[in-house]
């Protein structure tokens, strides 16, 4: 439930063109940018331990299952501290890939708002399909955000 109301209120406070001042200044800083994106990618990139460990069938997976559900109401909000704006084009594109995602994967009958025992093709299909959108776009966006500072 945090994590849907998390990602609603980020695209609320988007449209509604609310942010914190501090917030936005921090974010003007390279380095601060660069740690955020930083928080991000190994964010992301552990969230992805659960696809590796259910593909290859590992002890654990309940487990990993139950703290990558718990985790990502997370995603939001380290989300947040990189951008308090979804931004325009491609940015616009990531942004919301990552929120609806984050949604997906909280309302699927096997997340954590349903807490089903089931995951059905169609809500693993289209989590994974926006994980990966959502990975291509973000090493995008690293590349383009890296080679033209």
């Amino acid at each position: 439930m945090a994590a849907v109301v998390l990602a609603l209120f980020y695209l609320a406070q988007d449209a509604a063109g609310l942010s914190w001042e501090w917030l936005q200044r921090m974010q003007a800083v390279d380095g601060f940018k660069y740690a955020t994106g930083a928080c991000l990618l190994i964010y992301v990139g552990w969230q992805w331990r659960l696809f590796i460990t259910r593909v290859r069938r590992k002890k654990g997976s309940q487990l990993m299952m139950a703290l990558h559900q718990r985790s990502g109401a997370l995603a939001p909000v380290l989300f947040y501290l990189h951008s308090v704006e979804a931004g325009y084009g491609y940015l616009a594109v990531l942004s919301w890939v990552l929120l609806v995602n984050v949604v997906v994967g909280a309302a699927s009958p096997a997340g954590p708002l349903n807490r089903g025992r089931c995951y059905t093709p169609s809500w693993g299909t289209v989590h994974v399909l926006l994980a990966v959108l959502t990975v291509m776009l973000g090493v995008f966006h690293a590349y383009i955000a890296l080679y033209y500072k």
